[in-house]
């Protein structure tokens, strides 16, 4: 049965952590173009079935106008449908479905500051040669109180310990830098976010076989044991905002003591009465 992710750090100025391909830093066109033919294989739509199945959890009862979802790996462009969120726009790199309605860089976004409700980051950080950028690019053009949602590769997987084996195949997803949940988080605690909601998917081991697929679908009771050890983690954040608050000075009245006692008001009026 064939089979079919140590992430790095964040990196600094100048070090590559998109997917690379034949051993080479490749361009996110050309590495997202990869990981939409390996979510096309037969484990790709399996956890790509589970990953819209939780998103739509997700997305439930989360109000507003405008909606951006960067990164689209399927024909199924309507998951952000399942919001109530009335205008969303997808973007990508690269035109390559009639829907994506922004060809944009993920990390220099021609938006608006604080124009956006909410900002699903579909596999962004895992394409991204900067990824703590493509955060920030997400809060800047995001409202105040607004949600981001991110979802990648889970680094404390069964997947993770794969990778560690197959990344020298140099094909997706295992050159993929599998970010820990925990790391994640971390990041977005920094720009002033709080964890609304987290979560992970698929607990199969990838193997590229229908049948041992579906016989093995009693792993994923594992989710009860291990909630965050599935192959995609799901991440639901919200902006926090901080009211400024205006402390008010109490003026206390100033007391004349005369005499060790309390002073009485006294007042004239016109001129002392002659005897």
């Amino acid at each position: 049965m064939p089979l079919d992710g140590d992430p790095r750090a964040p990196r600094r100025a100048g070090v590559s952590t998109a997917f690379e391909t034949d051993g080479t830093a490749a361009d996110s066109g050309a590495a997202g173009a990869r990981l939409r033919e390996w979510y096309a294989s037969l484990v790709g739509q399996s956890t790509l079935d589970e990953v819209n199945a939780a998103l739509g959890g997700l997305l439930r009862r989360t109000y507003g106008y405008h909606a951006l979802q960067i990164g689209l790996f399927a024909q199924d462009t309507e998951v952000l449908s399942r919001s109530d969120l009335i205008h969303p726009v997808l973007q990508d790199v690269e035109p390559w479905h009639a829907k994506v309605g922004m060809i944009a860089d993920p990390a220099a976004l021609p938006l608006a500051a604080r124009s956006v409700d909410l900002v699903l980051l579909m596999h962004a950080l895992d394409l991204s040669e900067d990824p703590y950028q493509v955060l920030r690019e997400a809060d800047r053009v995001l409202s105040d109180d607004g949600y981001l949602i991110v979802v990648g590769f889970n680094r404390r997987s069964l997947w993770g310990l794969a990778r560690l084996m197959l990344r020298w195949r140099h094909r997706p997803p295992w050159n993929a830098p599998f970010y820990s949940l925990a790391r994640v988080q971390d990041w977005l605690g920094v720009l002033g976010y709080r964890t609304v909601q987290r979560s992970s998917v698929y607990f199969r081991p990838p193997i590229q076989h229908a049948g041992t697929l579906r016989r093995l679908r009693r792993l994923e009771a594992m989710r009860w044991a291990f909630p965050l050890g599935g192959a995609v983690y799901l991440l639901k954040a919200r902006k926090q905002t901080i009211p400024l608050t205006l402390i008010r000075s109490r003026w206390l009245p100033r007391r004349s003591v005369v005499g060790g006692g309390r002073g009485r008001p006294t007042s004239r009026v016109g001129p002392p009465a002659h005897e």
